[in-house]
């Protein structure tokens, strides 16, 4: 890479010229434009003191004023939407603008083509190009508050295809948005394909400003050399980044260096550039773990713009209350409406930053402050608290106040503690108190505080109370607050939140998705707390079938919108969560069904006939894929007689064979796996769930297209076959035939089983009371190398115990714990619920008796736990740092050490 030097030496790059080939003939236009301004001379000197020519014929003024006329009438449709796109951003609502852009075009919401093929033409359609250019430009600003860079990209796209111009300002905002959700390395390459004089210096700026808040080191490096490459020329908050870059790779000399170039190229500029360049310096040294140096780099730049101070009140950002999602402020509304990007070539290239409108004054007590609170974040991220108060009694000292991002920053240590949201809240009313108002960052932190205590109610209030501040709530703090009704297991709390955030314009994405299949995973969580607590009558039985029925119902509606999204954010995570939600939910036809489609997986003869003949695509490719052919599906139905031990027979068979030959093994095992348990279609539904779904040629539909799934291009993995094989071993013998299909096409793909396999096939052994296969499983996982986990074996435990009865398990457990396992609590439970099936006193009283002796044992455990927290609690306040069981809320002010400045 070229050093910061060369790049300040170096002149701007000249504008960029068409050749005189191209539809635009500037030189001939030159030329006649000079030879009419010499005649015109010419005429006045002849004329002398002549009066002024005379005005143009009638005739000509007539025509001119209607042909004005003429453009004004054309322009009036666009006009007045550009003023309401206009009245629309001066009140942030950002929904409501690219509302109006898909009006205009004709865009439907799923794709971004026509909503009818061979409707009439959009409005927009006739419009000119500038003017078609300036209402996408504001659709894309609002993209880029709302952190929405689907829908941006989506603008742009549609924009090349419609030969509108796409400048500066157009893909600033789809860089905005990239940043904002992280999506870093994107960001990068849409930064490559815009033509270098459409570039200019504050987008690289702002892609490495998100990269040094990430920690992408490769990202930005990345992007300064191809700055580099463009020769672009670098500005003071450009190089205050690249700063920051070295630093956080511990390249102080670097940084050093790229400082002082630009501080000798700066020389006689106001000090906002060099306060900048100083505030970069000193985040180089915090970022680096030279906290000592960067105190004294920060106590030397407060002595160096002591003029500013002191601040009495804490100034706020232009924008702070609204910032975007990147953490800095978002632009300010422009006067009027944004340039059209095709005929704007300079100005607003970064957006137009609110603190570049600020007095030079401002921006230095704002770059006081940025240096400030990187010193103290770095302090609390290693641990140092010490110099995180050090360094705010210097601050406060000098006269320089707290500002939001301070308080963001205790915040997140306050939450980083565990003082959950009590403390939260005491830190922002004390924001209020100073005269601040919470942003973007702020609420997400109240979220997030919300969701670890599980108060749904809470998150609401908070989301409620962000138009207030002036702050426009995005797509991140949607998904913190479904996050939040997820952890609580509040299903239809989820769904509620998920249609506000729809109706409000947003998009779900891969997190979002994430969470409402996390929120399944919750229920059933409580779910199984709940029917462990109550007792088994019929109206708990049935309002546990109600719920089910509203769970199973509520999942349909995501699979479906997780399967119409575009772009389509389904991956493997996703496709695991998915697995999981059917299975918790009891949907194991789901499960199988998307098996099939994914990965080819051949099922049995009865499950094919459930989920129908019709063929599906396969992504994955697996080597077990394919149709079952005439003659093995009578040599299946001949076999069903035998069903009951055919299972398991298969199994042990699956399980014999190793994982480098199952791919050869295709007739073994269709004519394995052939004997499946008579389990009907309604078998393994949920209980009042309703018929599944089913396709038009009577089969079962698979919850997500093939389109969808080839486009996600899944892979076989040990969490996706995990995750089917346990479903279909949950739930009973019926689908057990099912789980060794699964098997068999896990090891004809060249998967090897692990833990989570073996405890899940075993825990299927409980329905058949198989408990000789169990064992056997067991014998093979040892042999293979895994160590049994303690679910393991209280899935082994539950199989003797239903399999041989209560003494059998006693046994077994007795044999564990010779061979050093120790039980825990669910041994225990596992016990003691045979006991009380087989109606066996004695046992029951042993296992009760062990589970006091557990809560003993954990009783004394915390005890310990408590007197070494206390004593941690000492050291800390002897060495002035905070306890580790201290939760309150410590006001800035509060963590200031009682000494006297040298100053």
């Amino acid at each position: 890479m070229q050093p910061m030097a060369a790049l300040l030496r170096r002149q701007p790059a000249t504008p960029c010229t068409r050749s005189h080939g191209g539809p635009w003939q500037w030189g001939a236009l030159r030329q006649w434009l000079s030879t009419l301004s010499a005649s015109d001379e010419a005429a006045s000197q002849q004329q002398g003191a002549a009066p002024a020519a005379a005005p143009p014929p009638p005739r000509q003024q007539q025509n001119r004023r209607r042909l004005s006329d003429v453009l004004a009438e054309e322009r009036a449709p666009a006009l007045a939407l550009r003023r309401r796109v206009q009245e629309a951003l001066e009140r942030r609502q950002f929904g409501a603008v690219l509302q109006l852009l898909h009006d205009s075009e004709g865009i439907s919401d799923s794709g971004g083509e026509p909503a009818l093929a061979g409707s009439q033409p959009p409005p927009a359609a006739s419009w000119h190009p500038y003017d078609r250019a300036a209402l996408y430009d504001c659709a894309l600003w609002a993209c880029a508050q709302r952190a929405d860079p689907d829908e941006a990209r989506r603008l742009v796209d549609r924009m090349w295809r419609e030969q509108v111009p796409v400048g500066i300002l157009a893909n600033t905002s789809v860089l905005k948005a990239l940043c904002a959700v992280g999506r870093r390395a994107t960001a990068l390459d849409h930064l490559r394909a815009i033509p270098t004089k459409r570039q200019r210096t504050p987008m690289y700026t702002w892609l490495l400003r998100s990269c040094n808040e990430a920690g992408d080191l490769d990202v930005a490096r990345e992007c300064y050399a191809l700055f580099q490459r463009r020769q672009l020329p670098p500005d003071a908050r450009f190089v205050a980044e690249v700063m920051k870059m070295h630093g956080a790779a511990g390249d102080l000399n670097a940084a050093k260096a790229a400082w002082l170039a630009a501080a000798a190229a700066a020389e006689g500029r106001p000090d906002a550039g060099q306060a900048c360049l100083h505030a970069a310096w000193v985040a180089a040294l915090a970022q680096a773990g030279r906290l000592q140096e960067a105190t004294g780099a920060l106590a030397a730049m407060l002595d160096r713009f002591a003029s500013v101070l002191p601040v009495e009140v804490s100034l706020p950002r232009s924008g702070s209350s609204s910032c975007s999602e990147d953490g800095e402020p978002r632009p300010q509304l422009p006067g009027g409406v944004p340039a059209s990007s095709g005929s704007s070539s300079s100005g607003s290239a970064d957006g137009g930053g609110g603190t570049e409108r600020q007095p030079p004054a401002v921006r230095t007590v704002h770059h006081l402050q940025e240096a400030r609170n990187a010193v103290m974040a770095a302090a609390r991220e290693r641990g140092e608290h010490s110099v995180a108060k050090r360094v705010a009694s210097l601050a406060t000292l000098r006269g320089l106040p707290p500002d939001v991002g301070t308080y963001n920053g205790l915040l997140l240590g306050t939450l980083s503690h565990g003082d959950g949201l009590q403390a939260v809240l005491e830190g922002v009313q004390e924001m209020r108190a100073l005269g601040m108002r919470p942003d973007w960052q702020t609420y997400a932190i109240l979220l997030q505080a919300a969701s670890a205590e599980q108060d749904a109610a809470a998150a609401q209030a908070a989301l409620d109370a962000m138009p207030a501040d002036g702050v426009v709530p995005s797509r991140l703090h949607h998904n913190l607050l479904l996050q939040a009704f997820s952890t609580a297991g509040d299903l239809q709390g989820v769904d509620t939140v998920y249609r506000r955030m729809r109706a409000a314009g947003f998009s779900p994405n891969a997190h979002t998705f994430d969470v409402l299949l996390g929120a399944v995973r919750h229920w059933s969580a409580l779910e199984v707390a709940g029917r462990a607590e109550m007792e088994d009558r019929f109206e708990a039985k049935r309002e546990r079938s109600h719920e089910r029925q509203l769970a199973a119902q509520l999942l349909a509606g995501w699979a479906a919108d997780l399967d119409a999204a575009r772009p389509r954010p389904l991956n493997a995570e996703l496709f695991t969560q998915l697995l999981h939600a059917y299975g918790k939910c009891g949907q194991i036809y789901h499960v199988l069904a998307l098996m099939r489609a994914a990965f080819g997986v051949r099922l049995p003869p009865n499950t094919e006939g459930v989920l129908g003949r019709a063929s599906s695509s396969s992504s994955g490719g697996s080597s077990s894929g394919g149709g079952r052919s005439e003659e093995e599906a009578a040599e299946a139905a001949a076999a069903a007689g035998q069903a009951e031990h055919g299972d398991i027979a298969a199994l042990k068979a699956a399980m014999a064979e190793d994982s480098s030959s199952a791919g050869g093994s295709d007739a073994s095992s269709s004519s394995g796996s052939s004997s499946a348990g008579g389990g009907d279609a309604s078998s393994s539904s949920i209980g009042g769930s309703g018929e599944p779904a089913h396709s038009g040629d009577g089969g079962l539909r698979c919850p997500l297209s093939s389109a969808t799934l080839e486009r996600a291009r899944l892979q076989p993995s040990l969490r996706i076959f995990n995750a089917a094989i346990g479903a279909c071993t949950r739930v009973g013998h019926e689908h057990l035939a099912d789980a060794v299909a699964l098997l068999r096409a896990m090891l004809a793909a060249g998967l090897s089983p692990d833990v989570h396999t073996y405890t899940s096939l075993i825990s299927g052994c409980a329905y058949g009371r198989q408990a000789a296969l169990a064992r056997e499983l067991l014998r093979q996982m040892r042999q293979r190398g895994i160590e049994p986990t303690i679910w393991t074996y209280n899935a082994l435990l539950n199989v003797e115990c239903w399999t041989y009865g209560v003494d059998a398990g006693a046994a077994l457990l007795q044999s564990f714990v010779a061979q050093g396992v120790q039980p825990d609590r669910a041994t225990w439970n596992t016990l003691l619920a045979s006991a009380r099936h087989f109606k066996r006193a004695d046992v029951a009283s042993w296992a009760l008796e062990q589970l006091a002796g557990e809560q003993q044992r954990e009783d004394a455990a915390a005890a310990e736990a408590a007197e070494a927290q206390q004593e941690a609690a000492a050291a800390a306040a002897a060495a002035g740092e905070p306890a580790l069981d201290d939760h309150r809320w410590h006001g800035y002010y509060e963590r200031q050490q009682d000494e006297e400045d040298e100053w």
